[in-house]
């Protein structure tokens, strides 16, 4: 633990262009991180073995018709997500 206090310490004492580079690596290096552990659980989670669910919208899997079944769900659940922040019940109390 002294070492990494250590390691900052110098860090913050060091001129700007040498913070720079440590904040462009520290955030590199956590982006890669990021970014793996989701490939890993998007491969885990997307590719079960389980059927595909049935279009109601289209029959042939061509590249347009997946593209309007997507935005027509997304679509959906933008309309119930929207409709549920604009007409929430607030309650507000006023002192005199």
């Amino acid at each position: 633990m002294n070492v990494i206090s250590r390691k900052i310490h110098s860090i913050q004492e060091s001129d700007e262009a040498t913070k720079r580079r440590w904040l462009v690596g520290a955030s590199a290096l956590t982006m890669g991180v990021v970014v793996i552990i989701w490939i890993f659980s998007f491969n885990f989670l997307a590719f079960e073995n389980q059927p595909a669910p049935q279009s109601s919208f289209f029959s042939d899997d061509s590249f347009f018709s997946v593209m309007k079944n997507g935005v027509a769900i997304i679509g959906q659940k933008g309309i119930q997500v929207l409709s549920g922040a604009v007409f929430y019940e607030r309650t507000m109390t006023v002192e005199q």
